[in-house]
């Protein structure tokens, strides 16, 4: 190939418009470019040539003629104007400025002073081979910071395993020293504790409870009463006396006559009537109260049917037995 790169540099390819009186950034995109000088070794011309990095498009392609004059703006801003426009390059770094503007400014030189092709080929190999070396120089000095690197991350590795094991070990050693210092408290704990009696005390029997004694036969129920004698029933009246023997007039100043046998029957009627009370309420009737008239009169009457059955003269004895018995006061009761 005829035609080979001397120099190259990281750049932003600018470019001024005249109507906006501005920089702008050539092509579509701002972005770097990879800006070299190209010498084509056969014709003895130079150019310089930017492609942008991210898509390789190319930004710069402008020859360096005769009498170009190539200003250096600022440190890393360098600008130069051929007949078309005025092309400006941002360096990335001032070492790569100042080495683009010297080899433009020797490509210039030569340009003007009208070098053989044989000389201009010279310088281009030594160029060459200075570049060559100094690329194998920037491999050297990047492989060996990448030793470098390695090392640190190895010696960083090996200190940091270092002390996570002197960590561990610090840390068994202290979990040891714990566990003596407890097995020595509780062994001093232990002889300060009075001994404990080798066998526990048998417990107390509970008492058992006495038997109850058996419960006394329950007593028997008392035999019932016997039932009451029933009324005695009221006796027939007795017969009239014959006609002939009519009884013996009272004596003066004696009773007056009891009353006919009738009221026999009104004393059946009323014990038949307590009976019949009794038995519908269930509790014994109370005795009727009796006058001691009545009470008379019933003695008079069982006295009488006495002498109807013994003869007349016990029927005189009951008149003067009646006769001489004092009248009760009337109100006055006798129990039977």
């Amino acid at each position: 190939m005829s035609e080979v790169s001397i120099v190259n540099a990281r750049a932003n390819v600018m470019v001024y418009d005249e109507q906006q009186k501005k920089w702008l950034p050539s092509g579509n995109s701002q972005g770097m470019a990879k800006v070299q000088v190209y010498h084509h070794t056969v014709n003895s011309t130079y150019r310089v040539v930017g492609r942008k990095i991210n898509d390789h498009a190319v930004v710069i392609n402008c020859a360096l003629q005769k009498g170009l004059r190539y200003h250096v703006a600022t440190e890393r801003f360098h600008q130069w104007r051929d007949q078309r426009q005025v092309y400006g390059l941002n360096f990335a770094s001032s070492a790569e400025a100042e080495e683009f503007g010297n080899i433009v400014r020797d490509c210039l030189a030569k340009l003007a002073g009208g070098a053989s092709p044989v000389d201009n080929g010279a310088a281009v190999r030594a160029r060459e081979e200075e570049d060559r070396q100094k690329a194998e120089e920037e491999q050297k000095a990047a492989a060996e910071e990448e030793r470098k690197r390695a090392e640190e991350e190895q010696q960083r590795l090996v200190e940091e395993e270092r002390r996570r094991e002197e960590e561990e070990r610090k840390r068994k050693e202290e979990e040891a020293r714990i566990a003596v210092e407890r097995a020595q408290e509780e062994e001093r704990q232990r002889q300060m504790a009075p001994p404990l009696p080798s066998t526990a005390p048998p417990a107390p029997r509970i008492p058992q409870a006495p038997t109850p004694p058996p419960a006394p036969p329950a007593p028997k129920a008392p035999p019932a009463p016997p039932a009451p004698p029933a009324p005695p029933a009221p006796k027939a009246p007795p017969a009239p006396p014959a006609p002939g023997a009519p009884p013996a007039p009272p004596a003066p100043g004696g009773p007056p006559p009891p009353k006919p046998a009738g009221g026999a029957g009104d004393l059946a009627a009323q014990l038949a009537g307590a009976t019949l009370k009794r038995s519908q309420t269930g509790k014994p009737a109370p005795k009727p109260a009796i006058s001691l008239q009545d009470e008379m009169r019933m003695k008079l009457e069982r006295r009488k049917a006495k002498m109807d059955e013994g003869g007349g003269s016990a029927g005189n004895s009951v008149i003067s037995t009646a006769a001489s018995t004092p009248t009760p006061s009337v109100g006055q009761q006798v129990l039977l």
